[in-house]
């Protein structure tokens, strides 16, 4: 959950600065210094309403501060007129590499568009290798170099919204999973195989009500994921729905589904897929070819949108 920073956030927003630049300085890098960010600038960022925090289960995890103006940045020849400016944005080093970079930087392009901005603006260091990276992963372009403060300027336009919430419907066997993981490492966001929740070992079915409560507390979690599944006839289909902003339905014909079921068995004949519950052995039986054969039939796309509202 995203809010505006507090005075009641600042112990811990000092914690993370600290902590941030003790890994710079652990990796030779030195974009920030026992001299900043301090206190004194988030204390100034909050009561001006620059500054925003991430929350997960109520602990603080990253932090930005989002400004209408920097005046170094008028060395630079942007490609739009105005531009909303994100300084010192960090992520809590104990929980790195689970996407909230790249969710802290997502909202200040949706908070640049709410304000009518039509672009971002942003600057790092030339060693933060990290931080280039998230940021052309984002979209964001190089345009130019900044003497005054030896930083790397870059911009990214509103109009681009990468997708945040993905859901993922369609056949067996048409590669739903691969997809999802490929979708994953592209965005860097988590992603969750929704049959891995809902089957337990040797195909048990988890309980409609777990399955439920389960499936939203990743969703309550996760401020962007991609999940497969189908699971279209239960309460479930609407909670992904209403959290979703991307919905895709990979429609191959019925023979391109059993070949990937024909290939899938060969490779995991006899074994469990790391995908699902330990113990649920990969196996075709009439009834999982005949879900199969009249998939096509009965869960075209328009059957999801109008399911949604049933």
């Amino acid at each position: 959950m995203f809010r505006k920073a507090q005075i009641k956030d600042l112990d811990k927003l000092v914690y993370i600065a600290e902590s941030t630049i003790q890994v710079m300085q652990d990796h030779q890098l030195y974009q920030w210094g026992p001299d900043y960010p301090k206190r004194p600038h988030f204390l100034r960022d909050i009561e001006a309403g620059f500054g925003y925090v991430l929350e997960e289960n109520t602990e603080v995890v990253g932090y930005l501060a989002l400004t209408e103006d920097e005046p170094t940045y008028t060395v630079i020849d942007w490609k739009h007129d105005a531009g909303l400016v994100v300084h010192r944005l960090m992520v809590d080093p104990a929980i790195r590499l689970k996407g909230i970079g790249q969710a802290l930087m997502h909202h200040a392009i949706l908070e640049a568009k709410s304000r009518g901005f039509e672009a971002v603006w942003v600057d790092t260091h030339p060693g933060n290798l990290p931080m280039q990276r998230l940021l052309r992963r984002m979209q964001f372009k190089e345009r130019g170099f900044i003497d005054a403060i030896y930083r790397i300027a870059y911009e990214r336009s509103t109009l681009l919204n990468p997708p945040q919430k993905i859901l993922i419907f369609g056949n067996s066997g048409v590669g739903k999973t691969t997809l999802t993981r490929k979708l994953s490492e592209k965005l860097n966001i988590p992603y969750l195989h929704i049959d891995s929740i809902y089957w337990q070992k040797n195909w048990q079915s988890t309980p409609q009500d777990i399955f439920y409560t389960k499936l939203k507390a990743f969703i309550d979690s996760h401020t962007n994921f991609v999940m497969d599944g189908n699971y279209l006839n239960s309460k479930i289909l609407d909670l992904r729905l209403e959290h979703a902003d991307t919905l895709i339905y990979l429609d191959y014909p019925t023979q391109m589904a059993l070949n990937g079921i024909k290939q899938r068995e060969k490779v995991y004949a006899g074994r469990w897929r790391t995908d699902m519950a330990e113990g649920c052995i990969e196996k075709i039986d009439q009834e999982f070819l005949s879900y199969v054969f009249n998939f096509n039939k009965t869960r075209k796309p328009n059957d999801l949108i109008h399911s949604s509202k049933a």
